[in-house]
């Protein structure tokens, strides 16, 4: 009935959509398992959303596992045959990527998106899970705000950790005291 008159329907990642209400409108004919379905592109749409357009194919549609929380049924982590790639935020649904996945989405997205550039004497450091310091931030992509998950590189955009950006760009470069990026350990 409904379906003849969209080429394309889309689901926001924020709405919690009964099953049935989309049984009804027939898009998902040949699908066995919706609730599965339904689950894998609210996460495509979330990875999407944060780190940018069609970064969602750097997963496997079909081995992707989405956990809900078992009291609030909400969606909580995900993972694949490898492990658990990315956790929710519970206060804001934003993704805390794992290393393994933060390395993919590294390999994925194109310099200098989500990218701080570290001094080679803050190196050691940073790869023991130790945060990156103000005063060794060379470079930084200027569109990182302040709280984004963001990938520490050294010059030659080698992954070296990734974190949580405690100041946004141009305060990075300004700054020479403080904490730039908080490493996730």
């Amino acid at each position: 009935m409904y379906k003849s008159k969209f080429k394309q329907v889309k689901i926001h990642p924020s709405l919690d959509l009964d099953i049935k209400i989309l049984q009804d409108i027939d898009i998902f004919d040949s699908i066995i398992d919706k609730n599965k379905l339904n689950e894998t592109h609210i996460v495509n749409a979330i990875i999407d959303y944060q780190f940018g357009a069609d970064t969602h194919i750097i997963l496997s549609d079909q081995s992707l596992i989405v956990e809900r929380s078992r009291k609030t049924g909400i969606i909580r982590r995900f993972s694949d045959e490898s492990g658990v790639l990315g956790t929710f935020r519970a206060s804001d649904f934003v993704i805390i990527p794992t290393k393994t996945f933060a390395q993919k989405l590294h390999r994925h997205i194109p310099p200098p998106r989500l990218r701080v550039v570290a001094a080679s004497e803050s190196i050691p450091y940073i790869v023991k899970n130790k945060d990156l310091l103000t005063r060794f931030v060379l470079d930084v992509d200027p569109e990182i705000l302040c709280g984004e998950e963001v990938f520490i590189v050294d010059e030659n955009d080698t992954f070296l950790n990734f974190g949580k950006s405690g100041l946004a760009a141009p305060e990075m470069i300004a700054f020479n005291r403080g904490v730039a990026v908080h490493v996730r350990r």
